[in-house]
């Protein structure tokens, strides 16, 4: 479709498969036709139409009347359109926002990483005069909610490692308090025997380290080490692992 058909109406005449396409249950083949949305427009300032058509479907399936099941659709959809249209996004992500992070806190592991990309988008777009503030307290919630391993963990820690990373220039924005017990929490966290958790954590306190290192005292830092030595011991992840604790020792 995108690479034999690059005219604007001879594309229009098959976007109705394309629509169909996205739709469908098989992930696969939904991201597969979301990519081909986005190089369809990439093609051509033209096709932004097929944007906004795509765009209304996912309206659809975000509704919480909606029990199909095709929730990981219409973010696949708002992560595509708000490369091209993130106002447009941001004006559905308002609506449905409450959706969008029960995805982000979701038992499903690629439901979760992909709500947190469209979170971001819906975080960048927030009105200048509130945006710092706004995220402040999506990262002040999150972490509220972060106080045992279940299944919240690994989405919200993905939410907080995003807000802040979004806004890592922004000295003001987080207190040092606020990081400060978000760190201990953290290396908490490493010393379950959930490696995919572990390596989310530890990426996220390197990423807080670069410009807050002196929250850092010797306690936690052997805590730190310990954990990460166990999972290095138990050959978990052994070349990503090395490479981070390289990463913290810099």
């Amino acid at each position: 479709l995108h690479f034999f058909r690059r005219s604007f109406d001879q594309v229009i005449k098959l976007f109705s498969v394309l629509q169909v396409a996205i739709m469908s249950k098989d992930r696969d083949i939904c991201r597969a036709s979301t990519t081909c949305l986005r190089f369809l427009v990439e093609e051509s300032s033209e096709n932004h139409t097929f944007l906004r058509e795509a765009l209304e479907s996912a309206k659809k399936v975000l509704s919480p009347k909606q029990k199909n099941g095709l929730i990981f659709n219409g973010l696949m959809i708002l992560r595509e359109v708000g490369r091209f249209l993130p106002e447009d996004v941001f004006s559905v992500t308002c609506n449905h926002f409450p959706e969008i992070m029960n995805a982000g806190c979701s038992k499903d592991v690629l439901l979760r990483k992909i709500a947190v990309k469209v979170i971001i988008i819906h975080v960048s777009h927030v009105p200048s005069n509130i945006q710092l503030g706004y995220a402040t307290s999506l990262l002040v919630e999150s972490n509220s909610k972060l106080s045992k391993i279940d299944d919240l963990t690994h989405g919200l820690i993905l939410i907080c490692k995003s807000v802040y990373k979004l806004f890592i220039n922004h000295s003001g924005v987080f207190k040092d308090e606020k990081i400060s017990q978000l760190v201990d929490k953290l290396v908490s966290f490493t010393k379950y025997n959930n490696f995919e958790l572990s390596s989310e954590i530890y990426d996220f306190i390197i990423l807080i380290s670069k410009n807050k290192k002196y929250l850092f005292n010797e306690t936690l830092i052997s805590n730190l080490f310990m954990y990460i030595m166990s999972h290095i011991i138990k050959c978990e992840g052994l070349p990503m692992l090395i490479a981070m604790l390289y990463k913290f020792l810099e």
